[in-house]
């Protein structure tokens, strides 16, 4: 077996990705509330600059001190600066192959090459295109079939990456913090040149704003400077935000083999990722408000062992009519047809669905309320935790055949189908509260099979025409198989 270690630009990338990710905005926001002239800053400074070397020392010792062997049956993996680790891997655990290159890696010809085993964990070398091409063939040639049934390359127009910026949260957020670090640099460095008096003021943002005392802070021309403010740097966040979503979902592009699915997508940080139809669990349908109004969809396919909290949930499309989503379901995972739900919400309950989202934040709106009573404007997005509650009712339900269970919920006006074939379905239960009794309905649960972690769903106050049949969901699967 011949030793290897990752290639050589993986180097800059750890000391990149971590100055990057965590140095930077850190240093950022410090810039941003204490200005750049303050007798810490060279400190500040000092520190910094020492970290940063000392990142750098690190990431070379971090890549020498990796390398690993592919032999016939298992892969040999040590690492580790000062604690050495070592991993022996059979390539029987190995489920999955996915590959990605960031543009810094693509223009010197490598790619991460990405092997997710069984629980859910991932291995990741850094190899050139041409040794993971020979790994594939020689080694991985049965985990990825060659036999293209269909190739679909599609081009995402400009509505669907407006849909998708503007429902894609995290995106957004990141944005918005980048947005208010520009703001603070400009502010400290230019200030003097755009503000008047702004050189006359020694306070930095943070004294600023804890100077400032409630009245002030609820005055109706701070409060639309503020607004248009905040405006302002939402608008920017926003461009920040579609910028960043297109250049993630640029040339996206699907093909669909015999055993399995392949998606890839992105301009800067391509990435590909490789799915075996039978590891496939469960298919999500999800549909955003603003999705829902122009009649988009999103997909996403739960591979075993991954939750939607993982961040290698993947993709299967990020925005598509709901006509060509159907067409895409029956041609790449048939096994996945949407069920029409047969189960849903008792009428009576909708107030029980009203209650649970309202009160928490009424409760809040009070203590609000008494702490200052110009708080009060509060009470004005009530009708937004009302509206919450009733598409909540309004879009649950549940529907289970011989080969798929099929389970509707609404999460803060974003609607979700969540189709599990029946083989993936670890248990099922029902229970009732004594308030329920009277109305005689349920709550139906059910846990999924995760290998990394316990898994449950439940679709709340329906009634109990199905609750047999549905305990005994599994006991029929174990006498038909």
């Amino acid at each position: 077996m011949i030793r290897r270690r990752d290639n050589l630009v993986e180097i800059l990338y750890y000391g990149y990705t971590t100055i990057k990710n965590q140095i930077f905005p850190i240093l950022g926001c410090i810039i941003s509330f204490i200005g750049t002239e303050n007798k810490f800053t060279p400190y500040i400074k000092l520190f910094f600059y020492g970290l940063m070397i000392w990142i750098c020392i690190y990431s070379f010792l971090k890549w020498y001190y990796r390398y690993f062997r592919f032999g016939d049956n298992i892969i040999s993996i040590s690492e580790g600066v000062f604690t050495k680790r070592s991993i022996d891997v059979p390539y029987s655990s190995v489920k999955s192959i996915n590959t990605s290159a960031s543009l810094i890696k693509r223009i010197v010809g490598v790619s991460d090459f990405s092997l997710e085993l069984i629980g859910g964990d991932k291995i990741i070398f850094v190899l050139t295109n041409t040794q993971i091409k020979e790994l594939r063939n020689q080694l991985f040639n049965d985990i990825h079939q060659t036999k293209i049934n269909e190739a679909n390359i599609q081009k995402l127009k400009p509505l669907q990456y407006v849909l998708i910026s503007l429902t894609n949260f995290p995106t957004f957020i990141a944005s918005l913090s980048l947005a208010f670090s520009i703001y603070g640099f400009l502010i400290h460095t230019y200030g003097k040149y755009l503000i008047a008096n702004t050189d006359k003021d020694p306070r930095n943002t943070i004294e600023v704003l804890a100077a400032l005392k409630l009245d002030d802070i609820l005055n109706l021309n701070f409060l639309m400077l503020m607004g248009l403010f905040l405006g302002v740097i939402a608008a920017v966040a926003y461009l920040f935000s579609f910028i960043f979503i297109y250049l993630t979902y640029g040339r996206f592009a699907t093909t669909n083999a015999e055993n399995d699915v392949t998606v890839e997508y992105g301009i800067l940080n391509k990435k590909v990722y490789h799915i075996p139809k039978s590891q496939i669990r469960s298919l999500r349908i999800g549909e955003p408000f603003l999705f829902r109004l122009f009649g988009y969809v999103q997909l996403k396919i739960d591979n075993i062992g991954l939750t939607e909290g993982r961040s290698s949930l993947i993709l299967l499309h990020p925005a598509v009519k709901k006509e060509v989503a159907k067409k895409i379901i029956a041609s790449y995972i048939p096994d996945f047809k949407e069920q029409t739900i047969s189960l849903r919400p008792e009428k009576n309950s909708i107030f029980s669905y009203i209650l649970s989202n309202i009160v928490s934040p009424i409760v809040t709106f009070i203590v609000l309320y008494f702490i200052s009573p110009k708080l009060g404007f509060m009470f004005l997005f009530t009708p937004l935790y009302l509206l919450y509650g009733y598409t909540e009712w309004r879009h649950s339900g549940l529907s289970f055949d011989n080969k798929v269970l099929t389970l509707q919920y609404t999460k803060r006006l974003r609607k979700t189908t969540l189709i599990t074939l029946k083989k993936f379905v670890e248990a099922t239960e029902t229970s009732q509260t004594i308030f329920m009794k009277k109305k005689d309905v349920y709550h139906y649960g059910f846990a999924v099979y995760s290998e990394d972690q316990t898994e449950e769903y439940v679709c709340r106050f329906l009634s109990n025409s199905s609750k047999q049949y549905f305990l005994k969901y599994l006991v029929e699967k174990r006498s038909t198989n």
